[in-house]
C-alpha cells in the first residue's frame, strides 16, 4: 500500500477507507438538517415534564403533610377546650360549696355574695357581673336560691342551688352571670 491508497485493516476480512481530510471537520447531524436542535428541544421538554412531576409530588406531600398538622392542631385545641371546660366546672362547684357554707350559717342565701364567697371560698375572683374566664366567679343570689356562672372562654356553665329544686346545671353562650344561671340551669347535670 501507498501513502495515497491507506487502509486499515480491521480484522474482518474487511478494510477501513478513512474520510478525506476537509469531509472530517463537518459534524453529521443524524443524517438530516436540525437533528441536533430536535435533539436538544426534546431533551429540554422531557426535563420540564419531569420537574413539572416532581413539583407536583412535592405539592401534593406537602399538602397531606399541612392537613395532618391541621388536624392534630384541631385535636389539641379540642383537648385544650375540654381542659377550660373541666376547669370552670370544677371552680363553679367550689364557688357552690362555698355558697352552702353561707347558707347552713345563715339559712338563706340572701347573704351569698362575692365578698362573702371570697372568705368562704378564696382563690378566685367573685363578681357580680359577667365571668369572662374560669378563674371568675359571677354570682347572684335571693333569699332561696343562688346562681353560679363560670365562663370557660368558649362556654358559659351554671349551676344554681335552690331550697326546692337542690342543685341544678346549664350550659350556654348568653351573658356568663348569676343573674342567668337562676333562671338557666335546669338540668339534672352538665
Amino acid at each position: 500500500m501507498t501513502g495515497q491508497e491507506e487502509r486499515a485493516d480491521l480484522g474482518f476480512g474487511g478494510s477501513f477507507e478513512p474520510a478525506p481530510p476537509n469531509e472530517r471537520a463537518v459534524p453529521r447531524e443524524h443524517g438530516r438538517p436540525g437533528g441536533v436542535v430536535r435533539v436538544k428541544l426534546w431533551m429540554i421538554g422531557v426535563g420540564l415534564v419531569l420537574a413539572a412531576g416532581a413539583i407536583f409530588g412535592l405539592m401534593k406531600l406537602l399538602s397531606s403533610a399541612s392537613k395532618q398538622v391541621a388536624a392534630k392542631t384541631q385535636g389539641m385545641i379540642g383537648q385544650v377546650d375540654q381542659a377550660h371546660n373541666v376547669d370552670a366546672q370544677t371552680v363553679a362547684q367550689t364557688a357552690l360549696e362555698g355558697a352552702k357554707t353561707i347558707y347552713s350559717t345563715d339559712v338563706s342565701y340572701a347573704g351569698v355574695n362575692p365578698a362573702s364567697l371570697a372568705q368562704a371560698q378564696p382563690g378566685v375572683r367573685y363578681t357580680a357581673g359577667v365571668s369572662t374566664d374560669p378563674k371568675v366567679v359571677s354570682v347572684a343570689s335571693t333569699a332561696t336560691q343562688v346562681g353560679i356562672a363560670v365562663s370557660s372562654g368558649k362556654t358559659c356553665w351554671y349551676l344554681r342551688d335552690s331550697e326546692t329544686a337542690g342543685t341544678t346545671y346549664g350550659s350556654g353562650h348568653g351573658p356568663c352571670t348569676g343573674a342567668t344561671a337562676m333562671t338557666s340551669a335546669n338540668a339534672a347535670a352538665w
